[in-house]
């Protein structure tokens, strides 16, 4: 109960907008989530699978929300990256291809620098 008053506090002194639009009341809207492209696959010599896989291409909206969760500590933004993952690994066809796939999320780039600098290892959120 406290929880809820307390965040409703805070969305009401502290409105949250989309970390891609600005749009009120959200953290990622559908609009922003969908303006990577959605599911990209590419070829990713020298690992096992040979093939890498992103929720989305880097640019406009999306790319606004990335470096806003990455380099801006907006850590409400965890929660959609690791639905938009899931998403594209699931449409990936990675894990219908064998009954028992092997699959590794790699929470990269990130070097310890960079770790330190933001605080927090954004990726193994969206990754666990």
């Amino acid at each position: 109960m406290l929880t809820e008053v307390v965040g409703s506090l805070r969305d009401v002194l502290l409105p949250r907008g989309c970390a891609g639009c600005d749009m009120p009341d959200a953290v990622l809207c559908d609009d922003c989530r969908a303006s990577g492209g959605g599911f990209m696959s590419f070829a990713m010599p020298g690992t096992v699978s040979g093939r890498a896989i992103a929720c989305g291409a880097y640019r406009g909206p999306l790319r606004r929300a990335i470096l806003r969760w990455k380099d801006h500590g907006d850590e409400e933004c965890d929660g959609p990256f690791a639905d938009m993952m899931a998403d594209a690994l699931l449409s990936s066809g990675l894990l219908a291809s064998d009954p028992m796939p092997v699959t590794t999320l790699v929470p990269a780039p990130s070097s310890p620098r960079s770790m330190r600098e933001r605080g927090r290892w954004h990726m193994r959120n969206v990754t666990n």
